[in-house]
């Protein structure tokens, strides 16, 4: 009899490493039973090892080939584990996967696809030195890149990790080494059997009706599988939270409601992590829809993905969900504000004009990786729609531009409610990016020179102004009874079990998760101060959330007795603390990093006295300005700031 294979449960530090493991867990061979990626922390590392299972360990790696912030705070706590962690980890068998996102670059931006993977490897090695330190088994290394992976490459990372499982329980059980040949292939089939990947034709009719029953189908790529995956509901309402909004300054705050009384969202929980499925601008949809090159009386029409052979008698892999119209395919599916993947100019080049101008620059930029890297850089910040303008291509074939456009990615916020105050709806609070675009003139002279645009190529000097595609959607074109795409998962933000004190830092939108920890506070029964020290750019400008706030502090009447007989409901901030960077009228600007060195004694006596806990949201100049403060206010500066951060007193969420 051979050895039988533990279960394996997955675990991701980042994002993108969540994505990853989300399009390779149904297809996973002795995955743990009704068990869902979790986030990695020393806590839930230990407790696999301690319940006998493998574990998968997914890792993000960032944009300059090094880990991303997740993944890099999970090796610095990993490698200041206490001793009775490191003693659970020592049970421990992982495989690590180094994934790079899909704005990492796909593997035509690098030397090769093997440098690619190596340079990936070698960027987790801290993660898997950290855990070997610990006592730990590695038994595989492995990699994967998100935008080029394909339901192949996906299944052989399932067949080289679950034969590595396979070896690794032979060995430990000492049976014969023939048992990892014999594991389940990676593309075990579910009950209902798998889905298979087929050639498509796009059907197009002026009804559902018209195109007939659709088959079964399933997202053919990693982004697409949210397609299938969220649940569908509402937005019930919309407020913007600016004084004076300024939305073509790029001004523009709002709160948003969702619908939460469907799904999976009813099980949401205080500081967890809402993934929405955003539109691109009618101005996108539309430029595009002229490439396609369709008259307009098309441009509502519904189309269908079907085999190019007929039936297939099973599930069929397709790229979106179909039917629905042409516009929202291009809507809501397809990224339009981003020129082409390396993967979609390898499928359309030979379908360009043979000895065209297009075709050649096409050509040039698939051979050149300098081209790619400066084609998606900041510094030419391009549109699908602009960059075949470039080339001259006035058409696109729709069946090709649909089947090959990169897809639409979710974008992830955190809630900024709590399900005992609102069990039943789901708050967000967005603020709208915004940006001047740089001159693109040296850009697009260097890419003619290269040989990758055409000789007369050029961009207008006074372009508009960049408009994250999310949050100009979220700000100014949702409106009650929009319906989204949304799914939900806890987060290791949460309020601390025990009555300690809470310290939140944040500017701006950066506040959202506190507005649902005061707001569960005050439903609670702690007795610990919790404090807010909050930061914006002007009191009468942009003060959000600025009467929420204020009326969830403490009321200052300077007398005890008559502070326990405050009325109405309860206050749960002992202390505000605001901090305005450009208040006006002559005064000083003033960061919130300031004042809290303001409260030092404050501070220093809630945290070293109380054991008290630090949360910091916002941006990253914000997020190390407010570490730098801690690093000044206490006993031990940076190396205590560090330790406690490894402790989880202080919890940093930072982006930018």
């Amino acid at each position: 009899a051979g050895a039988r294979s533990k279960k394996v449960k997955m675990f991701f530090a980042g994002d993108e490493a969540h994505e990853a493991l989300d399009a390779l867990a149904p297809g996973f061979p002795n995955a743990a039973p009704d068990s869902e990626p979790e986030e990695a922390t020393l806590q839930s590392l230990a407790g696999a090892a301690k319940d006998g299972f493998q574990v998968v360990l997914a890792v993000e790696c960032g944009p300059d080939g090094d880990l991303a912030d997740a993944a890099r705070g999970l090796a610095v706590q990993l490698g200041a584990a206490p001793p009775a962690v490191k003693m659970a980890l020592q049970k421990l068998h992982f495989a690590l996967l180094a994934v790079a996102g899909t704005h990492y670059g796909n593997a035509g931006e690098r030397a090769s696809a093997q440098a690619m993977r190596d340079q990936l490897t070698a960027a987790a090695t801290p993660v898997a030195q950290a855990l070997q330190k610990a006592g730990a088994t590695c038994v595989a290394t492995t990699s994967l890149d998100l935008q080029d992976a394909s339901p192949e490459s996906l299944g052989q990372e399932n067949k080289l990790l679950s034969t590595a499982f396979a070896a690794s329980a032979t060995q430990m059980n000492g049976q014969a080494a023939n048992t990892a040949a014999n594991a389940t292939p990676a593309a075990a089939a579910k009950p209902d059997g798998p889905a298979v990947a087929v050639p498509l034709q796009l059907k197009m009719a002026g009804s559902a009706q018209a195109l007939g029953n659709p088959l079964p189908c399933e997202g053919s790529e990693v982004l697409s599988r949210f397609y299938f995956e969220a649940t569908k509901t509402k937005i019930l309402k919309v407020r913007e939270l600016r004084q004076q909004p300024d939305a073509t300054m790029g001004f523009s705050t709002v709160e948003i409601e969702i619908d939460a009384s469907v799904g999976s969202l009813k099980d949401y929980t205080l500081g967890g992590t809402l993934s929405l499925l955003p539109e691109n601008s009618p101005g996108e949809v539309e430029a595009t829809l002229r490439l396609l090159g369709l008259p307009e009386s098309t441009w509502n029409h519904q189309i269908l993905w079907a085999p190019k052979s007929g039936e297939t008698g099973g599930k069929i892999k397709v790229p979106f969900p179909t039917p629905c119209s042409l516009k929202e395919a291009l809507a809501r599916y397809c990224d339009l504000s981003k020129p082409p993947s390396k993967k979609m100019l390898q499928a359309l080049e030979p379908k360009l004009p043979a000895d065209s101008e297009s075709k050649s620059c096409v050509s040039k930029i698939l051979g050149d990786a300098e081209s790619q890297k400066l084609l998606h850089s900041g510094a030419l910040c391009l549109s699908m729609a602009e960059f075949w303008g470039l080339l001259g291509v006035t058409k696109i074939d729709p069946t090709d531009f649909l089947l090959h456009c990169p897809r639409q990615k979710a974008r992830e916020f955190t809630i900024a409610s709590t399900p005992k105050a609102t069990p039943n709806r789901i708050t967000l609070c967005v603020s709208l990016t915004s940006s001047d675009l740089p001159n693109a003139g040296q850009a697009v002279a260097q890419l003619i020179e290269k040989g990758s645009l055409p000789k007369n190529s050029s961009l207008p000097e006074n372009r508009p102004r960049f408009l994250g595609t999310c949050s100009q959607w979220l700000t100014s074109r949702v409106k009650s009874g929009t319906e989204v795409l949304v799914k939900q998962r806890a987060s290791a933000l949460q309020l601390p079990e025990k009555d300690v004190p809470v310290v939140m830092v944040a500017a701006g939108a950066g506040v959202a998760p506190f507005r649902g920890f005061w707001e569960e506070l005050r439903r609670g029964q702690q007795a610990a101060p919790a404090a807010l020290f909050f930061g914006c750019r002007h009191p009468e400008q942009d003060w959000i959330y600025r009467d929420d706030m204020n009326s969830a502090v403490k009321l200052n009447t300077g007398c005890g007795a008559l502070a326990r007989m405050q009325v109405g409901p309860k206050r749960p901030l002992a202390a505000l603390f605001t901090a305005f960077s450009r208040p006006g009228d002559g005064k000083e600007g003033v960061y919130v990093q300031k004042i809290m060195k303001d409260q030092k004694m404050s501070l220093k006596h809630w945290m070293e006295k109380m054991d008290g806990v630090v949360y910091i949201c916002g941006s990253s100049a914000m997020g190390h300005g407010a570490l730098d403060s801690l690093a000044e206010v206490l006993e031990g500066g940076k190396d205590k700031v560090d330790e406690l951060r490894k402790q989880g007193r202080i919890i940093a969420e930072m982006w930018g």
